[in-house]
């Protein structure tokens, strides 16, 4: 669902960059605030899951449709792997998740960390964003 949605914003837009942008940005957000929402009880937590779901799937198909148009194809594999990355895809996340769980002991700090990350990766978008306007 997140992609039809992200997919018909950008059509009524014209552009696609933006829609991207506020997918990851959400998404991010989300994760970071996951521990806050958690103690107000399950409905709530499954709500605010629904949107992660939701706004995190909005930017895939766009994502990868604005790497051939950006990118030469001589380093599109590469800026693949840094979208890969700055969205913290299934290949990165357990990972780091995993790590911050080992080292703290703590959920909230895996989510709250996942998040942060995710945050400030997402807003290197943002100069390339300006910069295709």
């Amino acid at each position: 669902m997140g992609m039809f949605l992200g997919g018909t914003i950008a059509d009524i837009m014209k552009r696609s960059a933006p829609v991207v942008f506020i997918g990851y940005a959400t998404m991010s957000v989300t994760c970071a605030l996951m521990p806050t929402i958690v103690s107000f009880g399950i409905w709530p937590t499954v709500s605010t899951l629904m949107i992660l779901g939701l706004f995190g799937s909005m930017g895939g198909g766009l994502a990868t449709a604005i790497m051939s148009s950006w990118f030469p194809l001589e380093v599109s594999g590469t800026a693949a792997g840094f979208l890969n990355l700055a969205t913290l895809g299934g290949c990165v996340s357990p990972y780091i998740f995993g790590a911050i769980l080992d080292a703290t002991d703590s959920f909230t700090m895996g989510w709250t960390i996942l998040g942060v990350i995710s945050i400030a990766l997402s807003m290197l978008m943002i100069p390339l964003i300006r910069a295709r306007q």
